[in-house]
């Protein structure tokens, strides 16, 4: 079709996630990619601080991106940045998409600043504090209900998808990979929906997607 699609792989939400992504966009950008697919499944979760970092490359400054409803009361988290970066977007979920991908997930959704494609995630959302055990160990004890920006609970919810997609076993056989795939034709449709205008009195063309 001509498009190139920059497709990056988030495992989790961990310390090193927010430099990572913008260093894989901006990788993308000097291959020539016209949009990104984010992929997030699989991906267990993380810093909540790293979640708001990498939607403040997405989402336009202050963005409401979730509320949580605790001990502590209730907090509203918003984009950390300048919404820099206005590729297209396709976000990839699936049942194990758990906590900072799902809540990433409905936040883009809700916005209306990417097509998730896939399944559901995992409805395992909520804001943790690290409980040192004997032995070195640790635990996460969660302090708080997660919402997404429109208020609506994320716990055993998660997030549906906008093109829902099964990976079947023959899929995987196979070595193709069905969600992924969808996640293309989506991206694909999105450039032949673009409408190109002429303004008379300029003669310029105006693009909208």
């Amino acid at each position: 079709n001509g498009h190139t699609y920059n497709h990056i792989v988030l495992r989790r939400f961990d310390r090193n996630a927010a430099s990572y992504f913008y260093q894989a966009v901006e990788a993308g950008e000097s291959a020539g990619a016209e949009a990104i697919i984010l992929d997030l499944r699989g991906n267990p979760g993380g810093y909540v601080y790293i979640l708001e970092t990498i939607l403040g490359y997405l989402l336009p400054p202050d963005t409401v991106i979730l509320i949580s409803n605790g001990r502590l009361g209730r907090e509203i988290y918003k984009a950390r940045g300048s919404g820099s970066i206005k590729a297209p977007l396709a976000v990839l979920i699936n049942k194990t998409s758990y906590s900072c991908s799902e809540m990433t997930a409905a936040a883009l959704q809700e916005s209306k600043r990417a097509t998730i494609v896939g399944k559901k995630s995992g409805g395992k959302a909520g804001i943790g504090q690290p409980l040192q055990l004997p032995y070195y160990a640790f635990m996460s004890v969660t302090i708080a209900e997660v919402f997404t920006p429109s208020g609506k609970p994320m716990e055993k919810n998660g997030v549906e998808p906008d093109v829902p997609v099964e990976l079947t076993i023959e899929d995987i056989i196979k070595g193709e990979d069905s969600q992924l795939n969808a996640a293309i034709s989506e991206l694909d449709k999105m450039f032949e929906k673009a409408e190109v205008a002429f303004d008379p009195t300029t003669s310029q063309p105006q693009v909208s997607l």
